[in-house]
């Protein structure tokens, strides 16, 4: 059976706000040190979208499938804000402070 958020996401207390917006993924990051999450908008126009972690996040990055970094994500009070383009997969390498 399909779960719209995979145990993972849940487990770590992760969760994703934003019209057309699902979550895809959520994995250690092949650094070791945090996880990357994914989401993928089924919507044909632009989105807003937030991740929010009860957790305390150090940093936030905008990565490629590969994890590659593209840029450095805002973080507020647990809150990461993202644009997701028509039918983009978008990947974010989160950082926590404990």
């Amino acid at each position: 059976e399909w779960e719209a958020t995979p145990p993972r996401v849940a487990e770590a207390g992760l969760s994703l706000e934003g019209e057309g917006l699902v979550v895809s993924s959520c994995m250690l990051a092949s650094s070791g040190r945090g996880a990357v999450v994914r989401c993928y908008n089924v919507l044909d126009r632009t989105v807003n979208g937030y991740w929010r972690s009860p957790r305390a996040i150090a940093r936030a990055y905008l990565v490629r499938a590969d994890e590659t970094v593209l840029g450095p994500l805002t973080v507020s009070d647990g809150t990461i804000p993202f644009n997701a383009g028509p039918r983009a997969m978008i990947s974010v390498s989160l950082e926590f402070n404990d």
